[in-house]
């Protein structure tokens, strides 16, 4: 079974998950505002929620990458034992 690089995998997961807490905390700093106010911390909510989007569609894409890299390694690996021993 192909296997990813784990810190690679726990930077990534990581970085996604700080980009949803920044995320969640500013939309509870829009909560109770009004006006010029909400409208700011709504905009930055916003922002935050794209860099959480970001954060996310590159994960997945550097995971899916190395799961197939991955899998090519192994198929190769059946096909050439000769080369890998």
């Amino acid at each position: 079974m192909a296997t990813i690089e784990t810190q690679a995998l726990a930077q990534g997961l990581s970085q996604v998950e700080n980009s949803w807490q920044k995320y969640v905390v500013s939309q509870k700093k829009a909560e109770g505002l009004n006006g010029d106010e909400l409208n700011a911390a709504l905009k930055a909510s916003a922002q935050n929620y794209k860099r959480f989007q970001n954060h996310s569609q590159q994960f997945y894409a550097e995971v899916r990458k190395r799961v197939t890299d991955a899998e090519k390694l192994e198929h190769d690996m059946k096909l050439y034992p000769h080369h890998y021993t």
